[in-house]
């Protein structure tokens, strides 16, 4: 009995250490649409309405979209930044990224946030001229975008880019640790879909395949090695993309044959029936027999991450 009760309690503290190995990152970036909501004072006239570019979806256009893409692009960035190395916990921009990813990770992000505050300056230096410029190019209805302008302050508040790191304490609960690393991993198997589906269905209009397909390929390994710990079923998923990759040439495109292999390769990956066999036999392979038929592999791709009493403490 007190062996069956010091194995449980080692299972449990394998999978806290699990949680314990990563960080919670918690991205904040806003930015200001470059629009303000239509009144119906402002257009009485239904029937001589300005231009699409100065009215769209129940709002009025106060600058030309061109500037503020640079907002745009960078907080792509940090969500892209985060999505190669971490898989999304609770939705919106917060992600799970592995401990050791972080140095590399922060370092990404301190850049961005850095870039997008110059951005902001050089936005707000040139604001009143844009806004000139914009308005003017609307005779008709110059009054009404000129009345509705928002201060430079107004901006200011209005667009930031930031993020905060947060460290996970376990629950006390075995099950709902459990069931957030089956949630991490479905996550983790998700991603895996997504990206094999996006290289797959790119292949009719490219009709070959380049090094920068085999790039994408060698990211999600990297990303996978990284996360692989939440369950070790994942690692021959991960060591079929590193040997599918490290087969290939690295500086010409793919041959028929390696083309045929290729393919074959993401419809693997994009089914979740597929890789679950294969993490299944992983887990068949590597555990007893008794503990596989107490205990069969539950993780599923997409499965949500459950909250239960998980929390996370900022440091």
């Amino acid at each position: 009995m007190k062996t069956k009760v010091n194995k449980k309690a080692a299972q449990f503290d394998e999978l806290s250490k699990k949680l314990h190995d990563l960080s919670i990152v918690m991205l904040q970036v806003r930015k200001w649409s470059g629009a303000k909501r239509l009144r119906p004072e402002d257009f009485p006239d239904q029937d001589n309405l300005p231009p699409m570019e100065a009215i769209s979806l129940g709002s009025k256009r106060l600058i030309a979209n061109e500037h503020l893409a640079p907002f745009t692009r960078l907080r792509q960035q940090a969500i892209t930044a985060c999505h190669e190395v971490g898989v999304k916990f609770w939705g919106g921009s917060v992600f799970a990224v592995p401990n050791r990813k972080m140095a590399t990770l922060k370092r990404q992000l301190d850049r961005i946030s850095e870039e997008f505050a110059a951005e902001k300056r050089k936005f707000l230096m040139s604001y009143d001229e844009r806004f000139e410029r914009w308005v003017t190019g609307f005779p008709d209805f110059e009054g009404v975008l000129r009345d509705s302008k928002v201060t430079k302050e107004y901006i200011d508040n209005a667009m930031s880019c930031s993020f905060a790191v947060c460290h996970i304490t376990p629950s006390k609960d075995p099950g709902e640790v459990h069931k957030t690393l089956a949630g991490l991993t479905g996550e983790l198997l998700g991603d895996i879909a997504d990206v094999a589906t996006k290289l797959f269905e790119s292949f009719p209009t490219t009709r070959s395949i380049n090094q920068r397909q085999i790039r994408v390929l060698k990211r999600l390994a990297d990303k996978v090695a990284g996360l692989e710990f939440l369950d070790s079923g994942i690692y021959p998923v991960r060591a079929m993309i590193e040997e599918f990759v490290g087969s290939v040439p690295t500086d010409t495109a793919l041959d028929p044959g390696q083309t045929g292999r290729y393919l074959a390769l993401l419809q693997t990956l994009a089914s979740p029936e597929a890789v679950q066999k294969i993490m299944s036999a992983a887990h068949d392979e590597g555990r007893p027999q008794e503990d596989v038929d107490q205990h069969p592999p539950s993780t599923t791709a997409g499965t949500t991450v459950g909250q239960g009493n998980l929390f996370s403490m900022p440091f």
